[in-house]
C-alpha cells in the first residue's frame, strides 16, 4: 500500500449558521452616513422602536398625544333628556348649576 495515491475532491466550505451577519437596517444607517458603527446603529435603531413604543401606548390609553386622535363621545338622545332633567331638579331646589 506504499504506491496508493488518493484524489480527494475540493469542497468548498458553506455559510456556518449562526454566523454573525450585519442586519440590512445596521448596513443602510452605516452607508447612509447616519451613524460610523454598527453598534451606534444598533443604539439608534432601540431609541426608534423604543419612541414607536411610547407613542403606541399613549394612542391606545388616551395620554396626551392620545388626546389629540381621539374625540368626545357623542351624547345620546336618552343622556340629553336625563342630563336636562337632572338640571331642572337642581333648579327647582336652588342649587347652582355648574357649566363647565
Amino acid at each position: 500500500m506504499s504506491g496508493v495515491i488518493f484524489e480527494e475532491e475540493q469542497y468548498t466550505s458553506r455559510q456556518v449558521f449562526g454566523a454573525p451577519v450585519t442586519p440590512k437596517s445596521v448596513k443602510w444607517l452605516v452607508d447612509h452616513g447616519v451613524v460610523t458603527e454598527e453598534k451606534d446603529a444598533h443604539k439608534v435603531l432601540i431609541i426608534i422602536t423604543a419612541l414607536f413604543f411610547v407613542v403606541s401606548f399613549a394612542i391606545f390609553f388616551r395620554g396626551p398625544i392620545g388626546e389629540l386622535f381621539t374625540s368626545e363621545p357623542e351624547i345620546t338622545i336618552d343622556q340629553k333628556l336625563q342630563r336636562e332633567r337632572f338640571e331642572a331638579r337642581r333648579e327647582a331646589r336652588g342649587i347652582p348649576i355648574n357649566n363647565n
